[in-house]
């Protein structure tokens, strides 16, 4: 949407300017195309300020290795922040969990549903920095001490119905966008059953619960490259136009070359964001 409003408005203006300068309504044309433009380029830079909010380097959190967690146990949990990356707020919690089914009625309605729901049964903030700069060479590292509690329930099923998790929740806020959430499960057993130790190091990119492709990312990402191969058919067209010579019956003859040049950069703009956005 940005990305059309962009390019309507950058018409309608060079219109107004370069072919019908003196019609009666230019000026009204002209001021909402500047709008449009603005409004475009305000819908871009916010998307693309969220995008590199959250294509940033994730936390990663390690654990001793062949540690067991059981409760009334503390254990050393390294945290590290790669960079370069500059949060507002870095926040880590641990949280402990139920998830259990549970008979639910729409309103207005006679049929009983089973929904999934969610008992937070106990949550301890392990840290909550602000204003932090990690640098490629000197990232950000704390040493946290996580306390299992002496009462604490045990991973697996529980009663009166459900199950219990555990996981250690990694908020990270840039302050231009919506903060990024990454979950790392781990697993707490009773002192007498067997062991089940938690593995060396955990990284987001192997443990942290992120989810598949949803069907707004897809089209999302249809969108974005269908503007973008718009662009790139459009804009060559235009500059052919120009340089072949091909005769028009009205309007600026110069109005091709500008309107190529604008749409191919356009697309090639496009086209390197979605080739750095595929990469990350």
């Amino acid at each position: 949407m940005g990305g059309l409003l962009l390019a309507f408005g950058l018409w309608l203006v060079a219109f107004s300017v370069l072919i019908r300068p003196e019609a009666p309504t230019a000026r009204a044309q002209i001021v909402v195309g500047a709008g449009l433009v603005v409004m475009g380029a305000v819908l871009l830079a916010t998307l693309m300020r969220r995008i590199r909010a959250s294509a940033g380097p994730q936390a990663e959190l390690a654990l001793p290795r062949g540690c067991v967690l059981h409760p009334g146990v503390s254990v050393p949990l390294r945290l590290r922040q790669p960079g370069p990356a500059r949060l507002a707020r870095l926040q880590v919690r641990a949280v402990c969990e139920r998830r259990y089914p549970r008979q639910a009625m729409a309103p207005g309605s006679t049929a009983v549903t089973t929904i999934d729901d969610v008992e937070e049964v106990w949550a301890q903030d392990l840290l909550d920095a602000r204003d932090i700069a990690a640098t490629r060479r000197e990232p950000f590292e704390r040493v946290l001490t996580f306390a299992v509690p002496t009462l604490a329930r045990p991973s697996g099923p529980t009663l009166p119905s459900g199950s219990i998790g555990w996981r250690l929740q990694v908020v990270t806020d840039t302050g231009r966008g919506p903060a990024v959430r990454d979950a790392f499960d781990v697993a707490v057993v009773l002192s007498s059953d067997a062991p089940h130790p938690q593995s060396d190091i955990t990284t987001a990119s192997e443990a942290a619960t992120s989810p598949d492709l949803t069907q707004p990312d897809l089209a999302t990402s249809v969108g974005c490259a269908v503007i973008t191969l718009g662009f790139l058919l459009v804009g060559p067209l235009f500059l052919y136009l120009y340089f072949s010579g091909a005769p028009t019956r009205r309007g600026n003859p110069v109005m091709p070359l500008v309107a190529g040049i604008l749409f191919t950069s356009l697309g090639l703009l496009a086209l390197v964001s979605l080739w750095k956005g595929r990469r990350r």
